[in-house]
C-alpha cells in the first residue's frame, strides 16, 4: 500500500516536471500549489493533484491547438 502511494507520488512529480516548462509563465503557479500539497503529503491531495495535472495538460493542449489554428 505504502509502496503504491510512493509510486503515485513519483509519477505526479514526473508529470509536473514534464508540464512545468510548457504552459503560461513556466508553470510557476502549479509548482507552488504542488509544493504546498506535497509538503502536507496527504493521499487525497496526491489524487487531487494528479487529476489537476491531467486536466491542466488537456486544457494546455487545447489552448495550444487553438492558438496554432488561429496563427
Amino acid at each position: 500500500m505504502l509502496q503504491k502511494h510512493n509510486k503515485v507520488k513519483q509519477t505526479s512529480v514526473v508529470r509536473l516536471m514534464k508540464y512545468r516548462g510548457g504552459h503560461f509563465g513556466g508553470g510557476g503557479l502549479s509548482t507552488a500549489i504542488y509544493s504546498i500539497f506535497a509538503f502536507f503529503s496527504i493521499p487525497l491531495w496526491e489524487k487531487f493533484m494528479t487529476f489537476y495535472l491531467e486536466l491542466f495538460s488537456i486544457l494546455n493542449n487545447l489552448v495550444t491547438s487553438i492558438s496554432k489554428g488561429i496563427l
